[in-house]
């Protein structure tokens, strides 16, 4: 796990020369966001590349982490951020839903696996919306969000009390990932995302195992670290 001391603004702007790097090579490569405010800065900086014609996403394919059950509230916020912003292709934008849930493992294996996925990390040291007791093993699925997650998502108009998540086993099996955390109310997180032993209690003390893991944090992220 690579830790990565810096700011909002040079941390989009390093996620964003990585994805940039990496369809330059694999143009059809294969891109999973959240849609938390942490990637907001990474959202424009795509858009600002496409719209300099820096980078090509005619050919990437786009998957979410989460997404409220009932609403498309996440959906909502990476297709107004990022995808309208940019030249992606329809039929290449595969968002989490309802109605795609339970095949949702199967339609990333099909598209060749996840070259990178973007995400914070959650106050309780959660991933995606998977808090504390969820499997390693654990594919997308439905998990009921617990009150701490819903203060967390205030940010939306509404939140019910379940969402879809990509299991952390989904997760992990990302060919590179990166995490970002910004502001103090992370650090504890943080903590122990670096430092827990890596079972279902901290579930981002998982993202231990596998061996591309990018985590970028401003200083009061890492105060505790």
């Amino acid at each position: 796990m690579k830790t990565i001391i810096s700011d909002f603004e040079a941390a989009s702007a390093f996620c964003s020369s990585e994805i940039i790097k990496l369809i330059a090579k694999k143009p059809d490569a294969v891109l999973a966001f959240s849609g938390e405010p942490c990637l907001y800065g990474l959202f424009d900086a795509l858009a600002s590349s496409c719209e300099k014609q820096k980078a090509d996403f005619s050919r990437v394919k786009f998957f979410s982490i989460t997404e409220i059950a009932g609403s498309r509230s996440m959906a909502e916020i990476i297709e107004r951020r990022l995808l309208s912003r940019i030249n992606a292709a329809e039929d290449n934008i595969f968002l989490l839903s309802e109605d795609n849930f339970a095949e949702y493992d199967d339609i990333i294996g099909r598209s060749g696996g996840i070259d990178a996925l973007f995400m914070g990390i959650g106050m309780n040291a959660g991933i995606g919306f998977n808090g504390s007791g969820t499997s390693f093993s654990s594919l997308t699925h439905i998990a009921k969000l617990s009150s701490f997650t819903k203060d967390e998502l205030r940010y939306l108009p509404s939140v019910s009390d379940r969402g879809l998540t990509m299991g952390i086993k989904t997760i992990t099996a990302a060919k590179n990932i990166y995490v970002a955390a910004f502001g103090s109310d992370r650090s504890k997180a943080v903590f122990k995302m670096l430092y827990a032993r890596n079972d279902p209690a901290t579930p981002a003390a998982f993202l231990q195992i596998p061996m591309n893991v990018t985590v970028l944090l401003d200083r009061e992220a890492s105060s505790e670290i």
